[in-house]
Formats: C-alpha cells, sequence, structure tokens
C-alpha cells in the first residue's frame, strides 16, 4: 500500500510528465523492480550515424582506390601529393567526361566517373582537415595555385 505522499505525486502532473518520457524510454510504470526496462536503450545524440552511409554505391569509390594503389601508385600515396590542385582538375575533367560528353565509365579504370570524383572529393576533404589551421581563403589561394605539377607527379609518380 501506498503512503498518501506517494499517492498524490502519483498523481500529479510531475508524475505524468514522468511516466510520458519514461514511456518514450521503454519503461513501464507497472513493472515492479525498480529500474526494469521493458526495452533497451542507447543515447546516440550527437553520434555520427555510419548507418546512413550508402555502403554499396561507395563500393565503386573503393575499387577507384584500389585501382589507383595497385595500378598507378602506391597505397595511400595521395597523402604525399603536396598540393593538392591536381584533384581539383581530376574533377572538373570527370564531371565534364560524365555531364557534357556522356560518358558514364572511365577508359582507365572502367569505372563510373561519379566515383572518381567523389574519389578526388575525398582527398580534397581530407586534406583540408588535416589543414583546417589555415584561413580557408589561403588555403584556397594555395589549392589554386601551383606550377607544372603534371611534370612533377611524373618524376615522383613512384616514390
Amino acid at each position: 500500500m501506498n503512503p498518501p505522499v506517494w499517492n498524490e505525486y502519483l498523481n500529479s502532473d510531475e508524475a505524468k510528465n514522468f511516466y510520458k518520457n519514461a514511456k518514450l524510454l521503454g519503461i513501464n510504470k507497472n513493472d515492479k523492480k525498480r529500474g526494469k526496462m521493458s526495452k533497451g536503450i542507447k543515447d546516440s545524440k550527437g553520434k555520427i550515424r555510419w548507418s546512413l552511409l550508402p555502403f554499396d554505391a561507395m563500393e565503386s569509390v573503393v575499387r577507384i582506390l584500389n585501382f589507383g594503389a595497385t595500378t598507378k601508385y602506391k597505397p595511400e600515396n595521395w597523402k604525399k601529393v603536396p598540393n593538392k590542385a591536381p584533384y581539383v582538375d581530376a574533377i572538373v575533367r570527370h564531371w565534364k567526361k560524365y555531364f557534357v560528353d556522356k560518358e558514364e565509365f572511365d577508359e582507365e579504370s572502367k569505372e563510373s566517373h561519379l566515383a572518381s570524383i567523389i574519389c578526388n572529393c575525398l582527398f580534397l576533404i581530407y586534406d583540408r582537415e588535416h589543414k583546417s589551421n589555415i584561413r580557408f581563403e589561403e588555403y584556397l589561394k594555395k589549392l589554386m595555385t601551383y606550377e607544372d605539377y603534371v611534370k612533377d607527379l611524373d618524376e615522383h609518380k613512384f616514390d
């Protein structure tokens, strides 16, 4: 039997709100044991939801990375390229091939030009995140100012 003060609380708005919130959390007010829940909960507020990433669509991007790492360069060679301007150019080239020239697949890799665009965008995202201490305007200026990177890349492709 509940004491009178407890009965007053059980009928209060505060208790009703508590039970309403508890129900959302899966707690049943009729459970005899304190803290017993009808279902478990996991607090994921503020955490990245990797499950939103369409992994099936990412497979072609990974194949591009594999192609570059095994046939043209070494694994993670792109991290060692000091100026990432070639990746901006590659994005534009693949964009043009896909949307302007109406060419779906890259002749060399046999993968979608869209996968190559995403791959090159990932390189730029990675680079920017590792250079976040540089003001954005300065970062862009350095990104788009470069010498003949093609000659430099060809000479040091397999370093």
